[in-house]
């Protein structure tokens, strides 16, 4: 069974790895997805960062079950070239 710990110096929850749920919990945290993270729950806004501090000391920054956000590039949208027609519109009297 995984342990969750709860240090009384620092009051920083600190895991174990034994389990899938722990490493989703981890990811989380890292994440700064606190709202989601069971171990983030009732820890005060002001020591959330040390908390992720920690569990990135202990296991690492690299994410291990969440696929890391990589952000979408916008699509440049190719320039018309100018054919026959649209130069001989132009060109047109009634324009």
């Amino acid at each position: 069974m995984p342990r969750i710990l709860l240090s009384q110096t620092r009051g920083v929850v600190l895991i174990e790895p034994q389990d899938g749920n722990i490493k989703l919990e981890r990811d989380l945290i890292r994440n700064r997805d606190w709202d989601y993270s069971a171990p983030a729950f009732g820890v005060p806004e002001y020591k959330r960062e040390e908390l992720r501090k920690d569990i990135i000391k202990h296991h690492g920054k690299k994410l291990e079950l969440i696929a890391p956000n990589k952000k979408k590039q916008k699509k440049k949208k190719p320039k018309k070239k100018e054919t026959k027609k649209t130069k001989n519109y132009e060109n047109c009297i009634f324009h």
